[in-house]
Protein backbone atom coordinates (compact mmCIF):
# COMPACT_ATOMS: atom_id res chain seq x y z
CA UNK A 1 0.00 0.00 0.00
CA UNK A 2 1.44 3.35 -0.98
CA UNK A 3 1.31 6.51 1.03
CA UNK A 4 -1.43 7.83 -1.23
CA UNK A 5 -3.82 5.25 0.19
CA UNK A 6 -3.98 3.22 -3.01
CA UNK A 7 -2.14 -0.03 -3.61
CA UNK A 8 -0.94 1.03 -7.06
CA UNK A 9 -1.50 4.75 -7.76
CA UNK A 10 0.70 4.54 -10.86
CA UNK A 11 -1.56 1.80 -12.15
CA UNK A 12 -4.62 4.03 -11.80
CA UNK A 13 -2.92 6.78 -13.80
CA UNK A 14 -1.93 4.31 -16.51
CA UNK A 15 -5.50 3.01 -16.69
CA UNK A 16 -6.79 6.55 -17.08
CA UNK A 17 -4.34 7.09 -19.92
CA UNK A 18 -5.60 3.90 -21.58
CA UNK A 19 -9.21 5.05 -21.18
CA UNK A 20 -8.42 8.36 -22.87
CA UNK A 21 -6.81 6.57 -25.80
CA UNK A 22 -9.76 4.17 -26.00
CA UNK A 23 -12.36 6.92 -26.04
CA UNK A 24 -10.48 8.84 -28.73
CA UNK A 25 -10.41 5.72 -30.89
CA UNK A 26 -14.09 5.00 -30.23
CA UNK A 27 -15.27 8.53 -30.93
CA UNK A 28 -13.24 8.90 -34.12
CA UNK A 29 -13.73 5.39 -35.51
CA UNK A 30 -16.99 4.04 -34.09
CA UNK A 31 -19.63 6.52 -35.21
CA UNK A 32 -18.82 9.19 -32.64
CA UNK A 33 -19.63 7.05 -29.60
CA UNK A 34 -17.68 6.81 -26.34
CA UNK A 35 -16.87 3.48 -24.74
CA UNK A 36 -15.44 4.76 -21.45
CA UNK A 37 -17.20 8.08 -20.85
CA UNK A 38 -20.83 7.16 -20.34
CA UNK A 39 -21.78 10.74 -19.43
CA UNK A 40 -20.90 11.70 -22.99
CA UNK A 41 -23.05 8.90 -24.38
CA UNK A 42 -26.05 9.95 -22.31
CA UNK A 43 -25.75 13.42 -23.82
CA UNK A 44 -25.41 11.98 -27.33
CA UNK A 45 -28.68 10.08 -26.86
CA UNK A 46 -30.48 13.40 -26.59
CA UNK A 47 -28.87 15.12 -29.59
CA UNK A 48 -31.66 14.27 -32.02
CA UNK A 49 -30.54 16.90 -34.57
CA UNK A 50 -27.19 15.22 -35.06
CA UNK A 51 -26.48 13.78 -38.49
CA UNK A 52 -27.14 10.01 -38.56
CA UNK A 53 -28.86 10.28 -35.18
CA UNK A 54 -30.42 6.81 -35.44
CA UNK A 55 -26.99 5.18 -35.61
CA UNK A 56 -25.78 7.40 -32.77
CA UNK A 57 -28.81 6.50 -30.66
CA UNK A 58 -28.25 2.78 -31.18
CA UNK A 59 -24.51 3.02 -30.57
CA UNK A 60 -24.55 5.37 -27.59
CA UNK A 61 -27.62 3.82 -25.99
CA UNK A 62 -26.26 0.33 -26.47
CA UNK A 63 -22.90 1.39 -25.05
CA UNK A 64 -24.51 2.63 -21.85
CA UNK A 65 -26.48 -0.59 -21.42
CA UNK A 66 -23.49 -2.86 -22.11
CA UNK A 67 -21.24 -0.81 -19.82
CA UNK A 68 -23.78 -0.92 -16.99
CA UNK A 69 -24.33 -4.67 -17.36
CA UNK A 70 -20.59 -5.36 -17.46
CA UNK A 71 -20.12 -3.22 -14.35
CA UNK A 72 -22.79 -5.18 -12.51
CA UNK A 73 -21.38 -8.55 -13.51
CA UNK A 74 -17.84 -7.46 -12.70
CA UNK A 75 -18.74 -6.20 -9.24
CA UNK A 76 -20.99 -9.19 -8.60
CA UNK A 77 -18.21 -11.65 -9.36
CA UNK A 78 -15.66 -9.84 -7.18
CA UNK A 79 -17.56 -9.23 -3.96
CA UNK A 80 -14.46 -9.23 -1.75
CA UNK A 81 -13.73 -5.49 -1.66
CA UNK A 82 -11.40 -5.82 1.34
CA UNK A 83 -8.99 -7.84 -0.80
CA UNK A 84 -7.10 -5.68 -3.30
CA UNK A 85 -6.32 -8.81 -5.32
CA UNK A 86 -10.02 -9.01 -6.18
CA UNK A 87 -9.32 -6.41 -8.83
CA UNK A 88 -6.78 -8.51 -10.70
CA UNK A 89 -9.35 -10.73 -12.42
CA UNK A 90 -11.34 -7.81 -13.86
CA UNK A 91 -8.07 -6.20 -14.99
CA UNK A 92 -7.14 -9.34 -16.91
CA UNK A 93 -10.65 -9.38 -18.36
CA UNK A 94 -10.32 -5.74 -19.41
CA UNK A 95 -7.07 -6.48 -21.22
CA UNK A 96 -8.67 -9.50 -22.88
CA UNK A 97 -11.69 -7.61 -24.19
CA UNK A 98 -9.48 -4.75 -25.29
CA UNK A 99 -7.40 -7.27 -27.24
CA UNK A 100 -10.57 -8.66 -28.84
CA UNK A 101 -11.53 -5.12 -29.85
CA UNK A 102 -8.15 -4.60 -31.49
CA UNK A 103 -8.28 -7.99 -33.21
CA UNK A 104 -11.74 -7.38 -34.68
CA UNK A 105 -10.73 -3.88 -35.75
CA UNK A 106 -7.70 -5.22 -37.61
CA UNK A 107 -9.67 -8.09 -39.15
CA UNK A 108 -12.51 -5.91 -40.41
CA UNK A 109 -10.76 -2.75 -41.55
CA UNK A 110 -12.16 -3.11 -45.07
CA UNK A 111 -15.72 -3.96 -44.00
CA UNK A 112 -16.87 -1.56 -41.29
CA UNK A 113 -20.60 -2.33 -41.40
CA UNK A 114 -22.91 -1.11 -38.64
CA UNK A 115 -23.16 -4.57 -37.01
CA UNK A 116 -19.36 -4.80 -36.83
CA UNK A 117 -19.15 -1.30 -35.37
CA UNK A 118 -21.75 -2.21 -32.75
CA UNK A 119 -19.79 -5.32 -31.78
CA UNK A 120 -16.63 -3.23 -31.51
CA UNK A 121 -18.47 -0.76 -29.28
CA UNK A 122 -19.74 -3.58 -27.07
CA UNK A 123 -16.31 -5.21 -26.71
CA UNK A 124 -14.65 -1.91 -25.90
CA UNK A 125 -17.38 -0.99 -23.40
CA UNK A 126 -16.93 -4.29 -21.59
CA UNK A 127 -13.18 -3.67 -21.43
CA UNK A 128 -13.66 -0.20 -19.95
CA UNK A 129 -16.31 -1.39 -17.50
CA UNK A 130 -14.06 -4.18 -16.24
CA UNK A 131 -11.22 -1.68 -15.97
CA UNK A 132 -13.45 0.46 -13.76
CA UNK A 133 -14.29 -2.55 -11.60
CA UNK A 134 -10.60 -3.41 -11.31
CA UNK A 135 -9.69 0.09 -10.15
CA UNK A 136 -12.42 0.11 -7.52
CA UNK A 137 -11.59 -3.36 -6.23
CA UNK A 138 -7.92 -2.43 -6.02
CA UNK A 139 -8.70 0.35 -3.59
CA UNK A 140 -9.67 3.48 -5.49
CA UNK A 141 -12.13 5.53 -3.44
CA UNK A 142 -15.54 6.51 -4.75
CA UNK A 143 -14.37 9.90 -6.03
CA UNK A 144 -11.73 8.35 -8.29
CA UNK A 145 -12.43 6.57 -11.56
CA UNK A 146 -10.10 5.69 -14.39
CA UNK A 147 -12.72 6.13 -17.12
CA UNK A 148 -13.97 9.67 -16.46
CA UNK A 149 -12.50 12.78 -14.84
CA UNK A 150 -15.52 14.43 -13.21
CA UNK A 151 -15.20 12.60 -9.89
CA UNK A 152 -11.44 13.11 -9.65
CA UNK A 153 -11.76 16.79 -10.58
CA UNK A 154 -14.56 17.32 -8.05
CA UNK A 155 -12.54 15.64 -5.30
CA UNK A 156 -9.45 17.65 -6.21
CA UNK A 157 -11.26 20.99 -6.14
CA UNK A 158 -13.07 20.09 -2.91
CA UNK A 159 -9.79 19.20 -1.21
CA UNK A 160 -8.23 22.46 -2.38
CA UNK A 161 -11.23 24.54 -1.28
CA UNK A 162 -11.48 22.82 2.11
CA UNK A 163 -7.74 22.86 2.70
CA UNK A 164 -7.69 19.09 3.12
CA UNK A 165 -4.50 17.26 2.02
CA UNK A 166 -6.41 14.36 0.45
CA UNK A 167 -4.91 12.79 -2.65
CA UNK A 168 -4.45 15.86 -4.79
CA UNK A 169 -1.48 14.54 -6.72
CA UNK A 170 -3.20 11.32 -7.75
CA UNK A 171 -6.43 13.07 -8.71
CA UNK A 172 -4.53 15.66 -10.75
CA UNK A 173 -2.55 12.99 -12.58
CA UNK A 174 -5.73 11.08 -13.39
CA UNK A 175 -7.33 14.23 -14.81
CA UNK A 176 -4.23 14.90 -16.92
CA UNK A 177 -3.85 11.29 -18.05
CA UNK A 178 -7.26 11.14 -19.74
CA UNK A 179 -6.66 13.92 -22.31
CA UNK A 180 -3.05 12.78 -22.72
CA UNK A 181 -4.31 9.34 -23.67
CA UNK A 182 -6.89 10.89 -25.97
CA UNK A 183 -4.09 12.81 -27.69
CA UNK A 184 -2.26 9.54 -28.33
CA UNK A 185 -5.42 7.88 -29.62
CA UNK A 186 -6.20 10.78 -31.95
CA UNK A 187 -2.62 10.86 -33.23
CA UNK A 188 -2.74 7.15 -34.01
CA UNK A 189 -6.08 7.50 -35.78
CA UNK A 190 -4.47 10.15 -37.96
CA UNK A 191 -1.10 8.51 -38.59
CA UNK A 192 -1.68 4.78 -38.12
CA UNK A 193 -5.38 3.91 -37.70
CA UNK A 194 -4.66 0.19 -37.50
CA UNK A 195 -2.76 0.74 -34.25
CA UNK A 196 -5.34 2.96 -32.54
CA UNK A 197 -6.98 0.17 -30.46
CA UNK A 198 -3.69 -1.71 -30.12
CA UNK A 199 -2.08 1.02 -28.01
CA UNK A 200 -4.57 0.85 -25.10
CA UNK A 201 -4.42 -2.93 -25.32
CA UNK A 202 -0.67 -2.85 -24.75
CA UNK A 203 -1.12 -0.40 -21.88
CA UNK A 204 -3.63 -2.70 -20.20
CA UNK A 205 -1.38 -5.70 -20.69
CA UNK A 206 1.39 -3.70 -19.06
CA UNK A 207 -0.95 -2.88 -16.18
CA UNK A 208 -1.74 -6.57 -15.73
CA UNK A 209 1.96 -7.37 -15.56
CA UNK A 210 2.54 -4.50 -13.14
CA UNK A 211 -0.35 -5.56 -10.91
CA UNK A 212 1.17 -9.02 -10.50
CA UNK A 213 4.20 -7.64 -8.68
Amino acid sequence: MSRTGHPLPGLLVALSFAAGATDAFAFLALNGVFTANMTGNLILVGLFQRVHFAATLIGAGGAVLVFALALYVGFRLTRVPSDARAGFGPLVGAAGFQALTAALWLASRQTKTLPIILVLIALSCIAMALQTVAAKRMGADRSISTTFATGAMTGLMQDLADGVPGERGLRLLIVIALPAGALLGAALMYAAPALAPVAPTLILVGCVLGARR
